[in-house]
């Protein structure tokens, strides 16, 4: 026993009207998959190629780095060192203890002895 479902009553009761018009909306081999690219990997290629050509715009200017001519006063390599410094934030200013390590901020906090 076969059984034979149906979307509608007019696939149903099976008229030739009915025929005629899911003739229309569906052609013959209209559920055969195409040939060439789907919708899908076109949408993924010109995706990557949109991400790749704005990626090309994105470059760092080359600068020339010169190392300091005499080392200021009291730094040791390899000991960090502590600055009170301040930032403007929302019009006001912040204090902030910063800790270095050779030159370069490590550590950023608030000052906790500030008013």
């Amino acid at each position: 026993m076969d059984k034979k479902y149906w979307r509608s009553l007019g696939e149903l009761h099976s008229t030739p009207e009915f025929e005629e018009v899911l003739h229309r909306e569906f052609p013959v081999a209209a559920s055969e998959y195409p040939e060439g690219v789907s919708r899908r990997r076109w949408m993924q290629i010109m995706g990557a190629s949109v991400a790749l050509a704005g990626a090309t715009g994105c470059h760092w200017e080359d600068e020339k780095i010169s190392p300091s001519v005499s080392r200021p006063e009291g730094l040791i390599p390899g000991v960090p060192q502590k600055f009170a410094t301040f930032m403007e934030l929302g019009g006001q200013a912040e204090s902030l203890l910063v800790t270095c390590y050779d030159g370069r901020p490590i550590k950023v906090e608030g000052n906790p002895d500030s008013p």
